[in-house]
């Protein structure tokens, strides 16, 4: 709270931009939001709780909500070399630095068995196209280029078990590179694939 006062103070963005802290929310387990910031003044906040992880669905609808940025190689992954593997190393390794550096379980899972798995995946349909995106970056002075994948994927989950708690939890921690600044955000649905997938810049896009 005390640096989005200073940043709004100070002002974001090439042209430091100001603003006023009004609200902060924060989001219960069941949905809901409650009002923990207002008028200057910090109310008690709900102790955090995992979230629930529900049965596994045969299938599901992987929805990227923000570019997704993994780079492979050195090169950046694209609609036309994008597979299973790719995202779920990725997501596999950041829930385990995560653990590592923030709990005192560090995740103690069989790596190289679980990529193995992965590289067998198939990616059943998707619908993914590359997103270019740009921010300014006061410390260097300049404009970076942050693109990434938008669009959907669906997967079969049948024999997939192993990976379905990742996958799951990965929702609140994004995946990919530049997370702290709100990419690599996805949403998972039971619902199918649909034939078209909206290419526009997503609501939540900007952190």
């Amino acid at each position: 709270m005390h640096a989005l006062q200073k940043a709004g103070e100070d002002g974001i963005g090439g042209r430091r931009q100001l603003f006023t802290l009004q609200r902060i929310e924060q989001m219960l387990p069941d949905g809901t939001a409650t009002t923990v910031y207002s008028q200057g003044k910090l109310q008690d906040l709900q102790p955090p709780r995992c979230p629930e992880i529900p049965e596994m669905p045969d299938a599901i609808t992987m929805r990227l909500l923000t570019p997704l940025r993994i780079r492979h190689d050195g090169r950046n992954i694209t609609p036309d070399n994008f597979t299973f593997a790719a995202l779920f190393g990725n997501l596999l390794r950041r829930i385990s630095m995560l653990t590592y550096f923030h709990t005192d379980t560090p995740l103690d899972v069989d790596f190289a068995g679980l990529m193995q798995k992965a590289r067998a995946v198939p990616v059943s349909t998707r619908d993914l196209h590359w997103y270019d995106w740009k921010r300014y970056s006061s410390r260097q002075k300049t404009e970076m280029r942050m693109g990434g994948l938008l669009g959907a994927m669906q997967l079969d989950l049948r024999e997939m078990g192993d990976f379905w708690p990742y996958l799951w939890l990965g929702q609140w921690i994004h995946a990919g590179k530049a997370t702290s600044m709100g990419l690599g955000a996805y949403r998972i649905e039971t619902a199918s694939l649909s034939n078209r997938t909206a290419r526009e810049t997503p609501d939540n896009m900007t952190p």
